[in-house]
């Protein structure tokens, strides 16, 4: 996988380390709760996003960290024809 997420809780039976092939795939794994606590998001490989990747703030949600920290190797692009292509720190929304 060309980003594997690792972690130092999840809800009980979650995996604290899991890849996936793009980083809206990862930001939805943390944003459902999966990835919990101090969470490090590495990127291995290129990505191309097809969707906007949205990065809840914590406790919006099922999210729960402490911290993310996204670590890229040299060289990978994180590409994609959404606009935007990422977004950290989403907020909820009160109609």
């Amino acid at each position: 996988y060309p980003v594997i997420v690792e972690a130092t809780s999840g809800p009980s039976g979650s995996p604290t380390l899991a890849g996936y092939n793009t980083m809206k795939e990862a930001y939805d794994a943390i944003n459902a709760g999966i990835h919990q606590g101090v969470v490090v998001v590495k990127v291995y490989a290129n990505t191309t996003e097809t969707g906007t990747a949205t990065l809840n703030n914590s406790g919006v949600g099922s999210a729960s960290y402490t911290s993310v920290t996204i670590q890229a190797i040299a060289g990978v692009t994180i590409s994609g024809s959404a606009s935007p292509v990422m977004i950290l720190g989403q907020e909820a929304v009160n109609p």
